[in-house]
């Protein structure tokens, strides 16, 4: 015997015995059973008695295909069909080939105003699970002192080194998450910007923006900013250590 035509007696007994399925509108197939082969196709493996003839399995019986990550037919792949795509998750890793984008945070801190200023960000995967926590952690983080300059001065440069890290890392999209109203309202274009200062930094800034296919700016809480305002402090108590984390540290 065919070792296909057989199958049946291999099956589970719950399997075999859920009965007729069907096919077409008015009639009914057995669990196993025959069919002609298409012409020019592959087909099902067929029966040597009857060389016309393939032996066909239930889809409910079938097994789905086991193919490689990188076949464009694979669940994960991002070619695939829409119905046969995974799910995103935010858990999951940037791969390579992926486009990164990125959740930013940024802060500038003034001991007197003017004063000894600093400035803190970190950038963090927006693919992961986490990536709006306010302790996630981050692929780059920043922590520079700047002498003497104002709070908002020092707001603006942290932003302005933190974009500029986001382009070495080649990042397409960006969510700015900041305690700073004044940055938040000025870049969506609510706030003027009066001091001249403030309107190069701001123009050095909107310029970095360009080169992101999106981005967006949020205000939020000072307490949830405390990454970036870590670092911010760090690089004025103790500049030493803070010089670990001027340079990107690349994308994980």
């Amino acid at each position: 015997m065919h070792p296909l035509r057989g199958l049946h007696q291999l099956l589970p007994l719950d399997l075999v015995e859920r009965g007729l399925r069907r096919a077409g509108r008015h009639r009914q197939r057995p669990p196993l059973h025959l069919r002609l082969a298409r012409r020019g196709g592959r087909g099902t493996a067929g029966d040597p008695g009857r060389p016309r003839r393939r032996l066909a399995v239930p889809d409910h019986l079938q097994l789905h295909r086991c193919l490689p990550a990188g076949d464009q037919h694979h669940g994960g792949h991002p070619g695939g069909l829409p119905g046969h795509r995974g799910a995103s998750r935010l858990s999951e890793p940037t791969g390579p080939g992926t486009p990164l984008r990125l959740v930013i945070r940024t802060d500038g801190a003034a001991r007197g105003n003017p004063g000894a200023a600093s400035c803190g960000a970190v950038l963090i995967d927006a693919s992961r699970r986490d990536a709006l926590d306010p302790d996630a952690p981050p692929l780059v983080a920043i922590a520079k002192a700047l002498g003497r300059r104002t709070n908002n001065v020092a707001e603006y440069a942290g932003l302005i080194m933190a974009l500029r890290a986001a382009r070495r890392l080649g990042a397409v999209a960006i969510d700015l998450r900041l305690d700073s109203r004044l940055i938040v309202e000025q870049l969506n274009g609510r706030w003027r910007v009066r001091d001249a200062k403030i309107a190069r930094l701001y123009e050095e800034a909107r310029r970095l923006l360009v080169g992101f296919e999106s981005w967006h700016a949020t205000h939020e809480p000072r307490a949830r900013n405390r990454a970036a305002d870590r670092l911010a402090n760090l690089a004025l108590d103790d500049p030493h250590e803070a010089a670990r984390y001027v340079e990107a540290v690349g994308r994980a």
